[in-house]
This record gives C-alpha cells, structure tokens and sequence, in this order.
C-alpha cells in the first residue's frame, strides 16, 4: 500500500499466538491433533468424493465435522478455561440457522397462510377434495430441507472450530498450504484422467452421466466446478512461493526451499488444467483472480523484475502445452462469448431458469420454498421446456433468494459486508498479514463472482476450502487487532482474554450441543442418504443408457431392473421422495409392457373404464376381479399408487404424483375422487408440465371441448418426448394424416415415429402420405449438415424411397450420401446396384470397380464388375477382371 514504509514491506517480525494455546498440527497433544485432523481431513477428502456434491461427499464433511467437534468440546470442558473468540458472523449464522429450522416446523394452516399465501394456492386441493391433510411447514420439501441443515449446521460448526484452533499466523499459514497441496493433487489427478485415464474418475468410480474424456475435470463431475476449485487454491500457491521462506524448525528451511522450487510447477501444472477444462465461466474467474492476486502483491511491493520473469517464464510451459492439446477448442468457447449478442444464448438456457427462480422468489418473498427445494419449486414457474433437469439453480445468489427468500439474501448481504471488512483490514495490518490476505481475497472474490452464474456455494468440496479460507481471514484480523491493542516487548502476541462470568460455560455447552445434533443428523439423516446413492445412481446408469431400438423383451428386463435399484434405494432411504416417485412411474411402466404379452392385454386406462361401467360395490370384489384377471402383475399397479400418495403427502409439488393418482383411483372405489380433482391439483404445480397439460386436454375431451382439448395436446407435443411418442400412439390413429400434421407440426424424428404407427397398423395410404412429407422433411435437414452426419440422414431418406418405389429419388439420396461420405464401402456398393438397376452401367462400373480395390477378394463384386463391363460393352475392362479371376483362383 502506498501508506506503507519499505522497512515495514520487507519486515519479517513473527506474530505469536498466545503461549496456553497449542499450535495447529502439534502431534504432541493427542485430541487436539485429532481435532486438527479431522479439519485438514474435511479439505483434502471431500473434493476428492466427487467435489462432496453427491451424499457420500456430504456424509463424510459431516461426519469429519462432528468429530472434530466433539473432540474440541471434550478438550475444553476438561481444560481450566475458554473464550469464545467472536468474529462478528455469529448473530446472521444464527438467524439463519434459525429460518432454516422455522421452514420445517409445522406451523398450522392459519398461520402459514399468512406467511406463504403462495403455498396454500398451490395446494387448494390438500385437506378439502383430495385425500392429503392440510400442508403446515413453509418448505416443500422437508425431507430436502433436513438435508441442508445438516450441511449448514456442519459448515458452521467448521467454520467456528478453524477459528478457534488456529492460534497464530504460523498456524494460518499451515492451513494455507494445506490448501495449496489439494489443489496440485486435484490439477495432477485432473491431468493424469484426461491424458492416462479409462472414462472413470479416480480410474475407479462411473459416474452415471459423465467420463473424463474431453475436458480436464479433475474428481468434480462439472469441468466450471474443477475450474473455480483451482481458483481457490490459487491465490494459495501463489502465496507459498512469494512468501513461503520460514524457520520452522532444525532443517525446516531446506525443505521448504525444496517446496518453494516445486511451487512454480505446481502453478503452471494448476492453470494449465484450467485452461483444458475449457469452462468459459472457469477461464473468466480464474482470470480475475489472477488479476487481482497480481494487484495485491503489486501493492505490497512485492512484484520485482526477478518476480515478474519468473512468472512469463511460468507462463511459456502453459502456452506450449495449451497450443497442442486444446488451443482450438479453448479459442472457440473464449471466442464464442464475443459473437454472442442475445444474453439467453450466452446463457444456455439460464435466462429461462433464472427468470422462473426470481418469479419464485417473488411468489415466496419473505421465507422461500423451504432450503433445498430448488428442484421442487423452479418447474412450477418455469414456461419453457428442456430435456434436461436442473439440479441446483445455476446462480447461488438467485437460488438463495429462492429457497430463503428476503429473510436469507439479507443475512447474506450483512455476511459479504462483514468480510469485505475483513479484507480491508487484513491487508492494511502488518506485511505478514498483508501477504495472506493477498492469498485468501482473490479467492473469495472468485467465489462472490462465480456465483453469480453458478451453483459453486452449493457444492461442498469448494465451500470447505471457502469456509477454511474465511476463517483463516478472520482469524488474521483477530490477531492483528489484538496487536494493535497489545505489543509485548519481546515482539510476542497475546491476545487479551475478556470473560465473562458463565458465558464460557454456556459458550462449550453450546458447541457440544451443536456437535450432538450434528452426530445425530449424520447417524438419522446422511447416512441413509449416502448407503442409498449407489443404487440412485444404478438406476440412473440404466434409465439414461436406454435406446429406441430395444425390443419389448429388453424393456421389460431394463425396467425390471431399474425397479431393483429403485427398491433398494427406498428400503435404504424411506423418508426420500424422489426415488418413490421414480418406482410409481417404473412399476407402472411395467405393468404395460407385461400385459403387451398377456392374453388380457388391457391398457390400465381399458382397466379403469371397465371397472367403471362394472360397478363393483366393495374394494374385496374389485381386488378379487383384479387378481383373476392380471395375476400378481396387479401388484404393480398398488404399489404405484402407495408411492404416488407417499410422494403427494410428503413432497406435494410433484405434479406426476398427481397424474399417477389420477389414474389409477379405480383401486380405491370406497375412496375415489375421480380422476379431474387429481388432475387440477396436478395443473397448479405444473402448469407448463407436458403430462399434465396432455391429461387436462383429455379431460376437455370427454367434456367435448375439442377446441380446449387441441390447446392443450399442441402445448404437450411441443414440451417432451415421452409426451409426443404418447401423443402419436394415441391420436395418430384417430386422425387422418394430413389433420395430425397440421395440428401438431412435428418434427422430422416425430414424422418417423408417426410412419411407423401407420405401417404398423397397416393403414396404407396413410403411411405413404407421411412416407412423403418424412422424406422431404429429412432431404431439408440432411441439408444442414455434412459428413457422417449429413451421410446418416441422406441413408434413412433411400430407404423411405425404397418403401415408396422412387428408384430415381432414392439414387439421389444415396448419391449425396456417398458425397459425405466418399469412403463408406457399404453405400457406393448399393449406389453401383442401383445404377445397374436402372441400367446405368458405365456409373455402376466405376463404383463396383472402386469397391473391388478395397476388396479384391469379393468374389461376388467381381462378378458384378465384369457384368457391368459387359453389359456397357467396355471389353478391356472385362479382360482386367478375367486376369483376375485367374490370378484369384490361382491362389
């Protein structure tokens, strides 16, 4: 700073913590060593279980947490004394502590009403025309939100336990560089998968939707969250090497020069693999943290010419190795973002979520939807389609504003003030804490600023290097302002203990009871989680690995077995919603597809309207004509609906649970409320939901409103697959050809799957109405593209010729399928056939000739050449091909 003298920049004077307190990492003192343990354990292992965002990662930070709490509450209660060293976060970690509880407490309907009239629209149809009780909590899902507490409570508790374990700068510095050293493991190991790896992360784990091919990823399923983990664990390293040089102890300081000549490595190693995560947003923070780390040490007096050399030479290795594996890739997504004009491109689809989470916000304004909840709420508000789910709500500022609504963004806001404060101060104290802080800002600039457009607060692996970071900062401040109050004369620190009678009493009694109940919730709560999410992710392995051409016997044993997976992870985790709604939507996908080989091959929508028109007066003849009927498979069908009803109570914005209960309330007849009340519960909390608006259009129909029935069909077509195939296999038959096409405009994949229904039911002029406008609208699209994927669609065109006898449109497609694909055997084979059919024979000549060159042992393809020479009267080339056959036969 330019307030600073340069004796006072180049002043190496130690600030000493108090002499009672034992120093971090002292493995002389054995429970305290645990405590530090466990701290430096929750750094280095949770990033390593997938960045800590699964549950197994979430059961481990916990785990590891209540532990060292534990052990810090035994040790101090058996020690003479303690002091509570306030930071100035307590009362907003408190508060919201607090609202987070409040969102799981029933509250009553009255007064829920008053504080989320939101809720109580939503859910008109709970406690008055459908079988649910009145819904009394402020989240919606209080499974998801007992969830976060566990998390929040664990990443105050380690927070506050840094804080008090850390007992001088010295100590700080340790944490520093622990922080330093997994982020050169998670580069190396980040490296090492993308240039030596087999697809699985750690060489071990299958991720159920990702590899580590492509782009470095490190242990984080997402290549930004990789990159804003080295981020924040940059400044560190950077740090280390400009001010790493200390006397520790007898040889200490060799081995830390040893380190300190490693450092560079270990930075260039870091940015290169954050360069080959080609995460745009990744570059964009990493930049800025650079940026700022450079300005801090300039400040400081620091950066030299020696320094500034070093550092370009840095950069050559990042430069050459970037130039041959990833410069073009990484050039056009950095491109990419200055040829973007429209926000909502940029974003991906983000604009669209975002506008749907502050719509929300604004719906639950003071409290939110309860934490957690995100996945529950944002689909309600969301008008657009994707194919896709998104998990967290890609902005940790918005879904914070969401989930905890004013409440929570304003304890947020007075937290960021708080630290910034810190900063400042940090950075104007001594050269030694000067020097730390221009490790620790640029990181938690990087987290402020990725957030914005990411979900990072959200991810444990990096909040656990965040919260380690925030501690160790506001541990600087403590110190530095113990030394402006005290300065010893022997250049010690003693930090000035202020006690009040009882509050360190009531002070570790309250860290024990927060370490109880976090040993509570992890035994109760995270670990059912975590021995469920393998077979979570099994069934996700077997749901996203399906593919259209599987036949009806492969469906039956793929459903069978994601509802194996389903069952497991429900016996293991009974409170969770998400995979009992799943095993309602399987075990009645099963029951379909099992009675698609019964003799009684009825639809359950057939079952539903005999038992109608049946009329059975008890639930006893209902079951009996059930079980005579479809067998044990009616067991599936009950056990759809027991799961619909457990998801309805427990996570009520589930509009698919609603729409399974809708049809399948024929099994209750002593208790059926139709299936329209299901139905409209269902349109309230997914209105823009493509099940839902097909089943309301259904609902039009039987009233005889077509024109409202066609509304909503056209707006179902148009948001989901499965919705569209239903769509087609159920109106393609009732409607002519050309009025389905005008009604729905599908899509070139949709005009096949319509093709396909009409020949398969035989209707004939039908099929070759849609065989033509199927044809011309795959000619459009195979225009649009080149290559292999250009060649692909211009063969599926031939082959809708060939069904409808166009020989010449069909020569055509394959002649541009062969343009795309010039070395493809398999088409110039079949375009020289239909030039010899068409009676073309120079053109099949030339291709049969091209074909017998890469396989000149073809006994038919020689053949078909001295045909073709023959019948176009080319003798010489007739006399080539009898050369040989004889040399040919010869061998």
């Amino acid at each position: 700073m330019a307030g600073r003298s340069l004796s006072h920049r180049t002043s190496r004077r130690r600030v000493q913590g108090p002499v009672d307190g034992v120093p971090f990492l002292d493995s002389t003192r054995p429970l305290e060593f645990v405590i530090d343990l466990c701290l430096v354990g929750v750094l280095f292992v949770v990033p390593l279980t997938m960045g800590g965002r699964g549950d197994v990662g979430k059961l481990l930070m916990t785990t590891l947490v209540a532990v060292a709490a534990i052990c810090f509450a035994i040790q101090r209660l058996r020690s003479n004394g303690f002091r509570w060293r306030l930071t100035g976060v307590e009362i907003p970690a408190l508060l919201g502590l607090a609202i987070v509880v409040l969102q799981i407490v029933p509250l009553g309907a009255t007064v829920l009403r008053t504080i989320s009239p939101e809720l109580s629209r939503l859910l008109a149809g709970h406690g008055t025309g459908l079988p649910f009780p009145l819904w009394d909590t402020i989240s919606t899902n209080v499974y998801a939100t007992q969830g976060a507490i566990s998390v929040y409570l664990a990443y105050l508790l380690y927070f506050f336990l840094i804080v008090h374990r850390l007992q001088s700068l010295q100590d700080v510095e340790k944490v520093l560089r622990c922080i330093a050293g997994i982020t050169v493991l998670i580069a190396v190991i980040g490296l090492l998968q993308r240039f030596a790896g087999n697809g699985n992360f750690l060489w071990l784990y299958q991720h159920p939707l990702r590899d580590t091919y492509g782009s470095v990823k490190g242990t984080f399923s997402n290549p930004n969250h990789f990159a804003h983990f080295m981020s924040l664990g940059i400044g560190c390293l950077i740090w280390w090497w400009m001010d790493g040089t200390r006397v520790w102890s007898n040889g200490g300081r060799a081995n830390d020069s040893l380190l300190r000549k490693l450092l560079p490595f270990g930075i260039a190693m870091v940015l290169f693999a954050t360069l080959l995560s080609f995460s745009r947003g990744g570059c964009l923070v990493i930049s800025v943290t650079l940026t700022l780390a450079v300005g801090m040490w300039w400040s400081l007096g620091r950066l030299n010419r020696r320094v500034v050399v070093a550092m370009a030479l840095l950069g050559l290795p990042v430069l050459v190795g970037l130039s041959i594996y990833g410069a073009a890739q990484l050039s056009t997504e950095i491109g990419s973002l200055a040829e973007i004009r429209d926000v909502q491109k940029l974003a991906n689809g983000r604009q669209a979520l975002w506008s749907a989470m502050q719509s929300s916000g604004k719906r639950f304004l003071w409290t939110g939807s309860g934490l957690g909840t995100h996945q529950d709420v944002y689909r309600t508000y969301l008008p657009e389609h994707f194919e896709f789910n998104f998990s967290h709500g890609e902005s940790g500022y918005l879904q914070l504003f969401e989930e905890s609504g004013l409440l929570g963004i304003c304890l947020l806001l007075f937290a960021i003030s708080i630290v910034l404060r810190w900063a400042r101060e940090s950075f104007q104290g001594r050269m030694t804490s000067g020097c730390i802080a221009a490790a620790i800002v640029p990181a938690l600039a990087a987290s402020l600023l990725h957030s914005f457009f990411d979900f990072v607060w959200y991810i444990s692996g990096c909040m656990a290097v965040t919260i380690a970071l925030l501690a160790c900062l506001a541990r600087v401040v403590q110190l530095e302002r113990a030394a402006s109050r005290s300065r010893p004369s022997d250049g010690t620190l003693s930090e000035t203990r202020h006690r009040v009678p009882g509050m360190s009493y009531l002070a570790i009694c309250s860290v024990a009871v927060a370490a109880t109940l976090l040993g509570v919730l992890v035994v109760k709560d995270r670990l059912p989680r975590a021995l469920a999410s393998p077979h979570w992710e099994r069934y996700v392995r077997i749901s996203s690995a399906t593919s259209g051409e599987e036949s009806k016997r492969e469906q039956q044993d793929r459903l069978a077995s994601m509802y194996r997976s389903l069952a497991k992870a429900i016996r293991l985790d009974p409170g969770n919603p998400r995979p009992r709604l799943r095993l309602a939507t399987v075990s009645m996908r099963r029951f379909d597809v099992a009675q698609e080989f019964a003799e009684n091959s009825m639809s359950i929508g057939q079952i539903r309207e005999t038992v109608q028109l049946s009329g059975f007066k008890t639930k006893k003849e209902l079951d009996d004509w059930l079980t005579r009927a479809f067998d044990a498979k009616i067991q599936l069908l009950r056990i759809a609906r027991e799961q619909a009803m457990f998801v309805a109570t427990t996570s009520p914005l589930q509009g698919t649970a609603y729409l399974h209960l809708a049809e399948l309330d024929f099994l209750t007849p002593e208790d059926s409320r139709g299936m329209e009340p299901y139905i409209r519960q269902a349109s309230l909390v997914r209105p823009y939901d493509a099940g839902v608006q097909f089943a309301q259009g259904a609902v039009a129909a039987r009233k005889g409103d077509m024109d409202r029935a066609r509304a909503h069909w056209k707006s179902a077509f148009v948001r989901d697959r499965e919705t569209r195939i239903r769509i087609i296999r159920t109106l393609g038959p009732q409607l002519p050809a050309a009025t389905f096409i005008e009604m729905f405009e599908p899509t070139t994949p949709d005009l096949g799957r319509l093709l396909a229904l009409y020949n398969d039911l035989g209707i004939v002029t039908e099929a070759d109405y849609v065989a033509s406008r199927y044809v011309s609208s795959l000619e459009e699209d195979a225009r649009k593209y080149h290559g292999e994927a250009a060649a692909e669609i211009w063969w599926i065109a031939q082959s809708v010729h060939a069904e409808l006898g166009d020989a010449a449109r069909q020569t055509r497609a394959v002649e541009q399928a062969v343009k795309a694909t010039p070395h493809d055997i398999v088409k110039r084979e079949t375009l020289a056939g239909l030039y010899f059919d068409q009676q073309q024979f120079a053109q099949a000549l030339v291709e049969y000739e091209w074909c017998v060159r890469r396989r000149p042992r073809d006994k038919s393809l020689l053949r078909r050449v001295r045909e073709a020479s023959i019948r176009s009267m080319d003798n010489r080339s007739a006399r080539t091909v009898d050369k040989n056959d004889t040399v040919l036969s010869r061998q």
